[in-house]
């Protein structure tokens, strides 16, 4: 393939929506978590509850972290949205006690959705498969640091390693524990991981889609000349 007929263009969410929602929310962060229940820090995960998601995995490492690492007594899980595979994690919550701990929230719109980001801590993408992700950018934009699997698209071009977040194998859910670990022992600086993420996803703004939609359309129109 001839590079200059080669053009990447960025996913993009509405970046000043998500944010200026998200900053109303944060005002009440606090109330909003002990209404809901939630525990002091929590990881969130978006999407479909489907197994190409590979909540199980996601779920099993939480669980083996919950009862072997004193220091994640304080960590919840939030699950946003629902499926076919809910019954089972519902289930699956309930056979290993994880009940004080992993929350299901339910489907929600894109806008009600930015208010549990604001209440997490670092957001996890664990699927087996996923083109983009674009719950990886409207985390990002809300200040998170991101966990994300190697099988997303987003993972290569907006995770920095080390720098807002990790990337793993989703198959690997020892690899899974190790990073979520990172967090929990504050091994990592969450605060300044979510600050790195922010920087990172200004870039990725509808409007520089669309300008890079539009040059690859313009080179199109000029190879056809």
């Amino acid at each position: 393939m001839i590079e200059d007929r080669i053009f990447i263009k960025c996913q993009a969410t509405d970046n000043h929506t998500i944010e200026n929602i998200c900053l109303d929310y944060k005002i009440k962060r606090e109330e909003l978590k002990k209404q809901y229940g939630f525990n002091k820090y929590n990881f969130i995960y978006v999407g479909r509850l489907s197994p190409e998601k590979n909540l199980i995995t996601l779920l099993k490492a939480f669980d083996n972290i919950i009862k072997n690492e004193k220091e994640s007594k304080d960590w919840g899980l939030i699950i946003v949205g629902d499926g076919p595979q809910r019954k089972e994690l519902e289930e699956f919550v309930e056979k290993y006690n994880l009940k004080n701990y992993v929350f299901f929230v339910g489907g929600k719109s894109w806008k009600e959705v930015v208010e549990y980001y604001t209440l997490a801590d670092v957001f996890i993408l664990p699927s087996l498969s996923e083109p983009w992700g674009l719950v990886v950018n409207e985390a990002m934009i809300c200040g998170l640091p991101v966990i994300v699997s190697k099988s997303a698209g987003s993972y290569w071009d907006l995770l920095k390693e080390g720098i807002n977040g990790f990337g793993f194998d989703p198959l690997n859910q020892k690899e899974l524990e190790n990073i979520m670990l990172k967090f929990i022992s504050g091994e990592v600086n969450m605060k300044k991981m979510g600050e790195a993420s922010k920087e990172i996803i200004k870039e990725y703004t509808p409007e520089n889609a669309a300008r890079q939609m539009l040059k690859g359309i313009e080179k199109v129109l000029e190879l056809k000349k």
